[in-house]
């Protein structure tokens, strides 16, 4: 007998196979969708917890407030923020650790062997005292005592030795020092240890890291860095005593102690933000891939999760009113079962057995399609290492819980009208439960379609929005572009480089600068005569280009003329956008000639022309002011290639690189490329959301169809008179038809208030973007109706065909 109500609960599924594969498709792909999302939930939010004290780990970022520049907040923070924290909040912080990116991209060689290095921190000892980054050989307090050691990531030590077994061997580095003009420097590193596998949730990724001695080659444009309290240039981070450290105390007295140390100490201000949080709540942070590494923001999380548990539900709601309605047909059941002395309960636990046993055989179908989609998961970006959650026993055990939960909360319903039928009444003749004396049913039908519909317009617009933001006029030539970086230590090598790339014949032309456009510029001083007389000071993006620049890009002059060729050899030439002349109260006209200069520099220069804005970054920020200055020192380069035998183009610019250039590997990217990056995010969320928008409307159409046909069963004989009576095929569809398309249209009026509420907010997060159209939520409902119209006809048509005969006979 302990198998009986298992057993009933199998047989009942046979005896409904058109309900039960409905339901557990519907299910299957509910549970598949939401399991994806919340492992990829639980992916996400681990991020950096495999540090211990990661409780007690937080990350130093810094906003900027200087005079007449926007506000903006970093990573970053200056050299002596750090000690200034740890002696100033002993009681609070026990120890701090810096790291400064040096480099990306460049070259080591072993034994005549060149092996990329892909990204370098350079770190003080306390390193490994304060991040869980354990060795695998050497000894984390000794790794710096050299300030020629360094410490190598695992792959990469057995990417260019072959082993981790590495101690003491020596690796050479050859580059021209931006300190030696002309002069190549050959420098040579020891092999002080090595990591064991960096953790891919962890927020730095990196490949080796130097001595904290080793500044990053930029400084020689301020060699006195390591004292600068204003030159942000490292990532601090401090561990405090315990978790319980008041950390609200620190921050309101940190201005105050701040400004007995540091001139102008009012220009900035100081937050510790928890290592947590890092990787989910930093998107309002000017942060890029080397401190922040998969970056992700929290919202998008949010909303990936609300499609997850939207497209569950509608599954269940199907589940639901399939439930219901084949419940009324076990009318005859339910009142022998009562006659022969079946209590209510017991009833009532067999209906939620039968629910239960469902969402269990779901779940196990919604495991294979999970790894059946796992190309399809690689090609949307889905992190498939979240994977590894599926077989973790705190998964396992939320999973046992929901499937008990669903099955009870999606078998409730018909499982307690059911065990309400009389038996009298069911002898007598009734069918049980009709359709049209429950309100719950239309009412679920319509919740199921106002979700499917919100989704579907939140997909147009995302959509529309990622279009518009990736096809929009930027104000300057992208197409056929590729950029690349030189690196610091090449700076001297840029007019070279440049020579030799512009003789190939399958480059059109060749630009330089100090800086790429679409991800941001740095932000830094520049001095100008203002209008009074006097020397003014203003902090803007600025970039360093060379006479090529403009035209390259095809970029529009307002007024003056471009960079003369012999205008970056001078450094004096200057080229403003129209938002920066107008900031500065000139007219276009009146900008050209006005003195200008670096704030770091002493000769004044003059504006020669003023440049047409346009977006030099993302079309999340608005246009900022702009300061271009003709420069030889760059080191990025620009090239338009030619797209015919673009592989041959490719091959022939990269060995003039490398003639020129052994230090660095030729990594570039097309700025088409480049833009897609920068909407990652965005790309990500809308990919999600035509798939979760198409499984939403497939399963509650999948449920239509299901009521469809039920429902053609009930009014069989209805249509047979009506046939008999001359009815066409056309007008009984209709009459089918017509209360599901009225459901249709109800959810539709609902659907629209709903998501322009929600499309409005997330187009908030774009200085320029699209407007949500009427169009949208017209499609939206016209499509949702003409698909539910369409899942309908297939039954009604069938019905309406039928042999009336046979029908009235039948019933």
């Amino acid at each position: 007998m302990a198998y009986n109500p298992l057993k009933l609960a199998f047989k009942s599924l046979q005896r409904n196979r058109l309900v039960a594969g409905i339901n557990l498709l519907g299910l299957a792909l509910g549970f598949a969708v939401c399991t994806l999302i919340f492992l990829m939930v639980l992916h996400e939010r681990d991020f950096d917890r495999f540090h211990s004290r990661f409780e007690r780990i937080y990350r130093l970022n810094t906003t900027s407030r200087y005079e007449g520049a926007a506000e903006s907040t970093g990573p970053y923070s200056s050299y002596p923020m750090g000690p200034f924290l740890a002696s100033t909040f002993e009681k609070e912080i026990e120890n701090y650790t810096r790291l400064s990116p040096i480099d990306q991209n460049f070259v080591l060689t072993y034994k005549g062997q060149a092996n990329t290095i892909r990204q370098v921190f350079a770190v003080d000892s306390s390193f490994f005292q304060v991040f869980d980054f354990p060795l695998l050989v050497g000894n984390p307090r000794t790794a710096f005592d050299d300030e020629h050691n360094v410490v190598l990531s695992k792959q990469k030590a057995e990417e260019i030795f072959g082993h981790t077994d590495v101690l003491g061997k020596v690796l050479t580095k050859t580059y021209a020092n931006p300190f030696k003009q002309n002069q190549d420097t050959v420098e040579q590193f020891k092999v002080s240890g090595v990591l064991a596998e960096i953790p891919s949730q962890s927020h730095l990724q990196f490949d080796m890291l130097f001595h904290a001695k080793r500044l990053p080659f930029w400084a020689v444009w301020n060699p006195d860095i390591a004292n600068n309290w204003h030159a942000q240039a490292v990532i601090t981070y401090v561990l405090t005593r315990s978790e319980k450290v008041d950390l609200a105390a620190v921050k309101r007295a940190i201005p105050e102690r701040l400004k007995k140390r540091m001139d102008q100490s009012s220009s900035i201000a100081l937050q510790l933000q928890p290592l947590r949080d890092v990787h989910l709540r930093s998107g309002n942070l000017q942060d890029g891939e080397a401190t922040n590494h998969a970056k992700f923001d929290e919202a998008y999380l949010l909303m990936f999760g609300a499609i997850g548990l939207f497209i569950l539900f509608i599954a269940c709601i199907n589940y639901s009113n399939l439930s219901t309605i084949i419940a009324g047909r076990r009318g005859r059941e339910i009142a022998v079962r009562k006659t022969i002395g079946a209590s209510q309960q017991s009833i009532v636990f067999q209906f939620l057995n039968e629910s239960v046993l469902m969402t269990a055989l779901a779940l196990s179908l919604s495991v294979g399609f999970i790894f059946a989609l796992r190309p399809f998961l690689q090609q949307i970006e889905y992190p498939l290492a979240a994977l590894k959650y599926l077989w973790t026993p705190g998964f396992g055990l939320a999973i046992v819980g929901a499937v008990f939960m669903l099955g009870i909360a999606s078998g409730a319903y018909p499982a307690f009208v059911v065990s309400r039928f009389l038996p009298v009444k069911i002898f007598r003749g009734s069918k049980g439960l009709e359709m049209r004396r429950s309100k719950l049913i239309p009412a679920l039908v319509v919740l199921q379609f106002t979700v499917a519909i919100v989704l579907v317009v939140c997909t147009l617009v995302s959509s529309r929005q990622l279009n518009f933001v990736l096809k929009s006029d930027m104000g300057y030539a992208t197409d056929q572009i590729m950029v690349a970086d030189l690196g610091m230590s090449n700076i001297f090598k840029s007019q070279v480089v440049k020579s030799e790339i512009e003789k190939l014949p399958g480059v059109v032309s060749v630009a330089l600068s100090d800086q790429t456009l679409g991800y941001g510029l740095t932000q830094n001083g520049i001095q100008y005569l203002g209008n009074s007389g006097k020397q003014e000071h203003l902090a803007i993006p600025r970039v360093a280009v060379d006479q090529n620049f403009m035209d390259f890009y095809h970029m529009k002059l307002v007024a003056g003329k471009g960079i003369s060729p012999e205008g970056p050899a001078k450094g004096n030439e200057y080229l403003i956008n129209e938002t920066l002349a107008k900031k500065l109260g000139w007219t276009a006209q009146e900008a050209i000639g006005k003195q200008m200069r670096y704030a770091e520099m002493t000769d004044m220069g003059q504006v020669v022309g003023v440049v047409k804005d346009f977006h030099f970054s993302s079309l999340h920020r608005n246009i900022e002011p702009l300061c271009m200055r003709a420069s030889n020192w760059t080191t990025s380069i620009s090239v338009k290639v030619s797209t015919k035998d673009l592989s041959s183009n490719l091959a022939a610019i990269t060995k003039a690189w490398q003639k020129v250039i052994p230090d660095k590997p030729f990594d570039y990217e097309f700025m088409d490329d480049r833009f897609a990056t920068i909407y990652a995010a965005e790309s990500r969320l809308n990919r999600l959301t035509q798939l979760g928008s198409s499984l939403a409307i497939f399963i509650a159409c999948l449920g239509l169809f299901g009521l469809a046909t039920y429902a053609v069963e009930r009014r069989t004989k209805e249509i047979g008179i009506r046939k008999v009576m001359g009815a066409s095929i056309s007008s009984i569809t209709a009459l089918l038809s017509r209360e599901f398309i009225r459901l249709v249209i109800v959810a539709t009026l609902i659907a629209g208030p709903i998501a322009w509420y929600l499309s409005e907010q997330w187009l908030q997060n774009f200085s320029y973007r699209i407007t949500p159209q009427w169009w949208m939520f017209l499609i939206a409902g016209l499509g949702a109706a003409a698909l539910a119209f369409l899942t309908i006809s297939i039954q009604s048509v069938k019905a309406a065909l039928s042999d009336p005969v046979k029908s009235l006979r039948n019933d």
